[in-house]
């Protein structure tokens, strides 16, 4: 029996020992967002409120930097926001919105997100964008409005409705005439205005009075105030296919990263504590 023994003891000193199995990670900052990694669950949480708190989009990527970072402090860099046909309140279709924010600190007890560093947005609108944005509106002298991108400008096409002339002592109806006017897109504040070449107006076949009220019914030919967080316009000009507008973002308020709680109605409702007496 003693031999057994023994030769079982020496078998099991020559067997290699089993692996130490690396410690785990404390889960302790991915249950905080829902269970996972900390970076992923924070832009899932964001693009799902992107929304809400700025505009529907049929995409939202949100894509944060992984270097440059505290943690423990709840701190990011820099965060990167993409959204593709982004629908602002009043129904203009944004194709591409880029939003920059730098700087970010998040609130670990109230779940929301401060911006404290530069806050920066870029959106691109096609031509159908515009035209779409000018539809339905009551254009006086003008009907059949388009609008085309001509190099660096913008060219608003249609018929000009001159009505009645006199022409020889007498009332004559003029018919609509077919005109094109280029001009430039004008940042105002959180909108854009076109602003029609002089230069070209003068050599139309419609009176200046015509150009004007163009000008006067068809401003702002884009307005981002449904948007929510563009505080102020700052470039916008023709590049190919797209009007590319600059802008910056007022995040000052913070972006809650959730609904807030109701408070508890009826049967839920707390109970408050007795008077001491």
């Amino acid at each position: 029996m003693k031999s057994l023994l023994l030769l079982a003891l020496l078998v099991a000193l020559q067997m290699p020992a089993a692996p130490v199995a690396p410690p785990k990670p404390k889960p302790e900052i991915g249950r905080l967002f829902l269970g996972g990694d900390i970076y992923s669950s924070l832009e899932e949480m964001l693009a799902r409120e992107l929304p809400k708190r700025v505009a529907p989009a049929d995409r939202w990527e949100v894509k944060i930097a992984r270097d440059g970072n505290d943690l423990p402090a709840g701190k990011f860099r820099h965060v990167e926001i993409k959204g593709v046909n982004v629908r602002a309140p009043d129904g203009l279709l944004v194709s591409e919105a880029t939003l920059t924010l730098d700087n970010l600190k998040v609130d670990m007890a109230s779940g929301s997100v401060q911006v404290l560093g530069d806050c920066l947005f870029q959106g691109k609108l096609t031509e159908m964008a515009l035209e779409q944005a000018l539809r339905g509106r009551t254009v006086k002298g003008w009907k059949e409005l388009r609008v085309a991108f001509q190099e660096a400008k913008l060219a608003l096409s249609g018929v000009a409705v001159l009505g009645k002339r006199k022409l020889f002592g007498r009332e004559v109806l003029i018919p609509g005439i077919p005109v094109t006017v280029t001009g430039v897109a004008v940042p105002r504040g959180v909108s854009i205005d076109f602003k029609a070449d002089r230069l070209a107006v003068e050599q139309l076949p419609v009176p200046p009075l015509v150009v004007r009220e163009l000008e006067r019914h068809v401003n702002p030919v884009v307005d981002l105030t449904g948007l929510k967080v563009v505080s102020q316009i700052t470039r916008v000009a023709v590049d190919g296919e797209y009007l590319v507008t600059e802008a910056r973002l007022d995040f000052s308020k913070g972006l809650p990263l959730g609904p807030k709680k109701k408070p508890a109605s009826g049967a839920n409702a707390a109970v408050p504590a007795p008077a001491a007496r």
